[in-house]
């Protein structure tokens, strides 16, 4: 079963609507997959949330719901004018849905048209230096992970090598780009210092802006955005992106042992 197939009996999974069949095939999936994982728990969640409002919205209904807003403010010194002091509980019943719905946004459209692929890409690098980005596999290998990233897809995954003394592999992570291209994320290390490479596949991606960089990958650019250096490159069909916190030199050296 592909990510897209188990996502897309999810829905079906939470209305209870899936046969036995179905259900076992979807939840041996998940078992092995973080990322079918955790969007069947944000529908969940969602799902449960909209359920609770819908009867928090059914009682009390009419005039007497009015009333028991009007007591509830003044038992909570609500000012109508300011609105300081404690918020009713629908308030807080709404806030909850946004962040839910904010959450599903942040979750399934990572990747945004509206921002270059350096941009994003470099956002995504950041997080990861703060420790703020869950990779979906901590494997330590490009075989193993690229392995990983073939049960996620129904294409064929090829995931760079960084020949260079020194490096690590820390894991990676699977993002859909707004434009529904899947792009492939492959958190390495060096010196105790992060280095990303990002494997953007499929149609209508933008090759991000730079300075032709003269190294050994045709066409590639590099620029420096932010304290990063970013080289950026065709392979085939696909865009390949190294964001880098070490200086241009050493990041063409990098970029020359990528295979």
């Amino acid at each position: 079963m592909t990510c897209r197939e188990a996502r897309d009996m999810v829905h079906g999974m939470l209305d209870s609507e899936l046969h036995a069949g179905a259900r076992r095939a979807l939840d041996a999936h998940m078992g092995d997959c973080l990322t079918c994982r955790r969007y069947a728990g944000i529908f969940r969640a969602l799902k449960d949330r909209m359920s609770r409002m819908k009867e928090e919205a059914a009682s009390p209904p009419g005039e007497s719901r009015v009333r028991a807003f009007l007591d509830s403010a003044a038992a909570s010194k609500v000012s109508v004018a300011t609105g300081v002091g404690r918020r009713p509980r629908f308030m807080y019943a709404a806030a909850a849905a946004v962040l839910v719905a904010f959450t599903i946004f942040a979750a399934l459209a990572v990747f945004a048209p509206s921002q270059g692929l350096a941009d994003t890409t470099i956002e995504q690098h950041r997080l990861r230096s703060a420790g703020q980005l869950v990779l979906d596999s901590t494997a330590n290998c490009c075989k193993d992970l690229e392995e990983w990233f073939q049960t996620q897809v129904d294409h064929p995954v090829d995931v760079p090598e960084i020949a260079f003394e020194g490096i690590e592999v820390d894991g990676g992570k699977l993002y859909r780009h707004a434009t529904g291209n899947t792009i492939f994320y492959v958190a390495y290390s060096l010196d105790g210092q992060p280095i990303s490479v990002f494997v953007c596949c499929g149609p209508n991606m933008d090759m991000p802006e730079g300075e032709p960089c003269g190294c050994a990958k045709p066409g590639a650019v590099i620029s420096t955005r932010d304290g990063h250096t970013v080289m950026s490159w065709a392979r085939g069909e696909n865009i390949l992106v190294l964001v880098s916190p070490f200086d241009v030199d050493k990041t063409r050296q990098l970029c020359a042992a990528i295979k």
